[in-house]
């Protein structure tokens, strides 16, 4: 749809930068979850937000050790996006 309308106003496609809000548990199911980001990747997706899945959502953020933490070492180690973007910051990531 996104690429209809960007041909219909005249606008390059590729120069949008797509994004997704990933409701998920990448600790928990990290084959699922390296899964789901190769597909959106396959998509043009270059950056996935988390939504964590957890009571107290800024411990599941900030405490070492826990999913957020470990996420987030996932997401810098892993060449699944070329430039993502973790805690505000752009890590250095393997690209493939």
């Amino acid at each position: 749809m996104l690429r209809r309308h960007c041909d219909e106003l005249g606008r390059d496609y590729d120069a949008i930068r797509k994004t997704i809000l990933w409701f998920g548990d990448p600790v928990g199911d990290p084959d699922g979850f390296v899964r789901d980001m190769e597909q959106y990747a396959g998509l043009g997706v270059s950056l996935a937000t988390f939504m964590p899945q957890a009571e107290d959502p800024a411990a599941w953020t900030s405490e070492p050790g826990g999913a957020g933490a470990a996420a987030r070492q996932r997401a810098v180690t892993g060449p699944v996006f070329s430039d993502p973007v973790v805690g505000g910051r752009q890590p250095p990531v393997a690209r493939s």
